[in-house]
């Protein structure tokens, strides 16, 4: 993450990660600004660098006061974690390495959530005693004591009071003259295109400023992407390539497999179609940009989902849980049905901790912004982690003022994506002109023909249909193996013996023989429960300082 590093000779530092900005300076654009924000952290403390942008993590040594301030954004799509005892405080971009050094215990907090929902709630990591610094938190080491605070509170009572149009069109205004900032002398710049919203308006946002990009679109699990994006290409005249999962080597994807559960602490899937992307493009020297991250702007529970929620759960928490954390968990017949009820008690008590936090907001609202939240940390941190081994990184898109306006968007700003969809169109309208990879139109609610309005409603009815015909019906489709692709027992046979496992204690044997045997003979693939258990076993084999 191309850490920086600025001392004094009285012994302070300065210690940061991440893509931080200042005003319109990117710190890694202008190296020698570390060296006042060491200045003013030193004379005024960690709260002069308030005004950061972007994201990022920073460690301040005090040596006289024998003081260490921790904080992150107010994203925390930059993970950092900490543990403390009689012997001292580590400080780490990566719970594992602490866990290297740190004696420590799986969390069975953090296992539940593993179980039920696929990845970590709050602050917790995968090992005992081992916290997660959470958005806008600062923490302070001083005279054998730990302190947690906030330095920075999200605006959750406070909606926009401006229309999306003209949320969007400041947002646009900002986006550019960052882009231009930061990348107006790159010599060359790839970024994804799908037909979804979220890459249409990174494409809408690099287009004025004719840089030197190339666009890609990589495998993925909707075939339509290509065609989209072929269609997208060919109208709007842009540079582009398809990379199909093919090109990469066995050996290469083992170590990626390897090093992103290394990377990710064994806390998330440690694949992803990012991260193959992410190996095609390795000996490409250039920088990437990544999509706008639309996921966080779009209204969660729109009219379809309502009535698909309802067969999912008898509360909205146990909803949330069933029908907005995806099948990357681990099975629940890998384990004790004990364990089961237990793991989703303490993930419901989690969930409803964050809920008595934002009181103050509506309780859809409140629902949707907890998916927010949660979804950074499952997605966005392992995107900037599992990318940045091979290229050089770069989240323009996500700042510190989008996560504001997420924080204080209405719902009516979000409702069919307005805000993101009048991005679009007040970066290129010619973007907007062509509708995305779910057959709706890319144009804002207020420009929209009558037309246009009736093939939304009739796809909302269509979309509503396959959801609930599969809820009632249970249909799973697995896809025969690709013989010139490698298979899980190919490339981890060694990790998924269940004899020699040290992550096996943690299942039933024959429930994680019978998950085990199920997927592998597969090819590699996105989100899968053998991801995530070899992920976790490749953790753990790394974890020297782990007890039994």
């Amino acid at each position: 993450m191309r850490p920086l590093l600025a001392a004094t000779d009285a012994g302070d530092a300065l210690i940061g990660w991440g893509t931080p900005t200042r005003s319109a300076a990117g710190i890694f654009a202008a190296r020698a600004a570390i060296r006042d924000w060491l200045r003013d952290a030193g004379e005024n403390g960690v709260v002069s660098l308030n005004d950061c942008e972007g994201l990022y993590t920073f460690v301040h040594r005090d040596a006289a006061r024998r003081k260490l301030d921790v904080f992150c954004d107010r994203s925390g799509m930059v993970g950092t974690y900490y543990a403390a005892d009689e012997h001292g405080v580590w400080v780490a971009s990566s719970a594992l390495a602490i866990a290297c050094v740190h004696p420590t215990r799986l969390s069975r907090d953090c296992w539940a959530c593993l179980t039920v929902v696929g990845y970590p709630l709050r602050d917790l990591s995968l090992f005992e005693g081992i916290r997660r610094i959470m958005p806008g938190e600062l923490v302070t080491c001083e005279s054998g004591a730990v302190r947690v605070k906030r330095w920075w509170t999200p605006p959750m009572g406070q909606p926009a009071s401006e229309p999306p149009r003209e949320l969007a069109k400041r947002f646009v205004d900002e986006q550019i003259a960052t882009l231009r900032t930061r990348f107006g002398d790159a010599e060359r710049i790839i970024c994804t295109l799908t037909g979804g919203l979220d890459t249409r308006s990174l494409v809408a946002l690099v287009h004025p400023l004719n840089l030197p990009v190339k666009y890609f679109t990589g495998e993925s699990e909707n075939p339509s992407d290509i065609d989209l994006a072929r269609g997208i290409v060919e109208k709007l005249k842009l540079d582009w390539e398809y990379h199909p999962v093919g090109r990469t080597s066995p050996e290469d994807w083992r170590e990626l497999f390897t090093l992103v559960g290394y990377l990710t602490d064994g806390e998330k899937q440690p694949l992803s179609f990012l991260s193959r992307w992410s190996v095609d493009l390795a000996n490409e020297n250039h920088v990437m940009l990544w999509g706008i991250g639309g996921e966080v702007y779009k209204d969660h529970w729109s009219k379809h989902e309502p009535a698909a929620f309802l067969l999912k759960g008898k509360d909205q928490y146990e909803r949330l849980i069933n029908w907005r954390t995806g099948d990357g968990h681990i099975p629940y017949e890998a384990f004790e049905p004990s364990f089961r009820a237990e793991a989703r008690e303490r993930v419901l008590a989690l969930l409803y901790a964050d809920d008595r936090e934002m009181q103050a907001v509506e309780r859809l609202s409140r629902l949707d912004l907890l998916y927010a939240i949660e979804r950074v940390r499952r997605w966005a941190a392992l995107h900037m982690f599992s990318s940045g081994w091979w290229i050089i990184p770069d989240i323009p898109m996500v700042r510190q003022n989008t996560f504001d306006l997420i924080y204080r968007l209405k719902r009516d700003a979000r409702s069919a994506a307005a805000f993101q969809r009048w991005v679009i169109w007040h970066a290129w309208s010619a973007c907007g002109e062509i509708p995305n990879n779910q057959g709706y139109t890319t144009r804002p609610p207020e420009l929209m023909s009558p037309g246009e309005r009736a093939k939304w409603a009739w796809l909302d009815l269509n979309k509503l249909r396959k959801k609930v015909t599969k809820k009632l019906l249970h249909k799973t489709v697995d896809l025969p193996p690709v013989a010139d692709q490698p298979t899980y027992r190919s490339l981890f046979g060694d990790f998924l013996d269940v004899s020699k496992m040290k992550s096996a204690a943690f299942y039933t044997n024959d429930g994680l023989r019978a998950v085990i045997g199920r997927s592998l003979d597969r090819n590699l693939t996105g989100q899968t429960p053998l991801n995530l258990i070899t992920g976790l076993e490749i953790a753990m084999r790394a974890a020297k300082m782990l007890k039994t």
